[in-house]
């Protein structure tokens, strides 16, 4: 079983699983902390029934139960109100488990109720129930899964019949992608495309896209997953979403291993793609 922690802006607050190892212990009958919820659509079929459509993961609830222990009276309230300030909303609190082995995975949530009676049980310790929502119910690992560099320019082609939107010529480099996902979840990947040479496509999974810009040397295009949809920049800053090919398939990776290539035209010896990814875990324990 992994360490528990609430780590917050106001740093961490190390949780315990045994009374009088630590004043903060996480009591065995905290909930919600399992498989997530889903959220899945179903629509009526005119041959009686129903078929499935798609589903997503729902946002999480749960129920913290922290004891609270201290020397003195004093001591515990003291206590309490660190415990409180750290998982108040303006302290961005995050749910981290490690393991063993130094692993940690997170979970950010919000205190949307519990807490509000403060009433001993004994006048050194506190127990306190915290229902908390958390809008990304997956466990992210800390550490990204880094996609090995591909240098395309190390193998020329000649022909591959599988490049779906190049035109492949002698000047076309390609590199093939190993993607391994340790979690239990298929995961966006983010990419860094680093010049010179273009246009550039990537594919994993049998999914993907081309960014169609003409790189110059050390010119990076990145193309990142955020929370509320895909950017694609350059090392300026700027925005160049336009400079992808049509209809781009952003690809993610499933569970396990999963190949694919990267080809730039008119590569060199300083062109790269690289990718990364942080996995995610429906529980931890």
């Amino acid at each position: 079983m992994p360490d528990f922690s609430i780590v917050s802006s106001r740093g961490a607050v190390p949780l315990v699983t045994q009374s009088g190892d630590g004043e903060f212990v996480l009591e065995r009958d905290s909930s919600g902390l399992g498989l997530p919820s889903e959220s899945l659509r179903f629509a009526e079929s005119a041959a009686g029934g129903g078929r499935y459509q798609g589903g997503r993961y729902a946002m999480r609830d749960a129920v913290l139960v922290i004891g609270v222990e201290g020397d003195t009276e004093d001591a515990l309230e003291a206590s309490l109100r660190l415990l409180a300030s750290h998982v108040d909303r303006s302290a961005s609190p995050t749910l981290v488990a490690q393991y063993a082995g130094g692993e940690k995975w997170s979970m950010g949530f919000y205190r949307t109720g519990g807490g509000e009676d403060v009433r001993s049980i004994l006048p050194t310790y506190e127990r306190w129930e915290f229902d908390i929502r958390c809008p990304r119910p997956l466990w992210v690992r800390e550490a990204p899964v880094t996609v090995p560099e591909v240098n395309p320019a190390a193998e020329k082609l000649g022909l591959l019949p599988y490049l779906s939107a190049l035109p492949v010529t002698g000047s076309t480099a390609y590199g093939d992608l190993v993607v391994e996902n340790p979690g239990d979840v298929e995961t966006p990947v983010n990419w860094r495309i680093t010049g010179p040479g273009g246009p550039c496509e990537i594919v994993l999974g049998g999914r993907g896209f081309t960014v169609d810009a003409v790189l110059t040397e050390g010119e990076v295009i990145s193309i990142v997953r955020t929370p509320t949809g895909w950017t694609v920049t350059d090392q300026t800053g700027a925005n160049r979403y336009s400079d992808l090919g049509p209809a781009p398939k952003f690809p993610s990776a499933p569970v396990g291993v999963s190949t694919g290539y990267a080809a730039i035209v008119d590569a060199g010896a300083g062109s790269s793609v690289a990718g990364w990814f942080n996995p995610q875990r429906k529980m931890v324990r």
